[in-house]
């Protein structure tokens, strides 16, 4: 019997409060305030595609005796998580009918970097394994 009147007291009180979520109105404003947050501080977007550190997010990011330290490495592990963002919203854009030049020529400069990666990380690691 405890159990009935705790059950029905919970449920009076679930009922009663208003669940407030996000409407997607305000979702959409959390995603560009964030997505504006990684162009302007965690990456650097070049056309010059060849030069180190370019078009690939930060890797890391730490704060030490008051001051902010971020380090752009050619070995990045969130590569993936920055083209699968990208991707998403090309599409997303693409599919609403708006502007996505934008975002395609980010995806862009990102697939070449992926590229730069590859051959740099190649050729520096065969030096290594190759003997004369």
């Amino acid at each position: 019997m405890k159990q009935l009147i705790l059950l029905i007291i919970t449920l009076f009180i679930i009922s009663t409060n208003v669940i407030n979520a996000q409407s997607p109105q305000q979702n959409l404003e959390k995603y560009w305030h964030y997505r504006e947050r990684l162009r302007e501080k965690f990456i650097v977007i070049s056309q010059n595609v060849e030069e180190e550190g370019v078009n690939i997010p930060a890797g890391d990011i730490y704060y030490a005796e008051n001051k902010k330290h971020v380090s752009w490495s050619d070995g990045n592990s969130i590569m993936s998580h920055y083209l699968s963002l990208l991707s998403t919203e090309l599409y997303l854009l693409k599919n609403n009918g708006q502007d996505y030049s934008v975002t395609l020529k980010e995806l862009y400069y990102a697939m070449l970097a992926m590229e730069r990666l590859d051959l740099y990380s190649e050729s520096h690691w065969r030096k290594f394994f190759c003997y004369n």
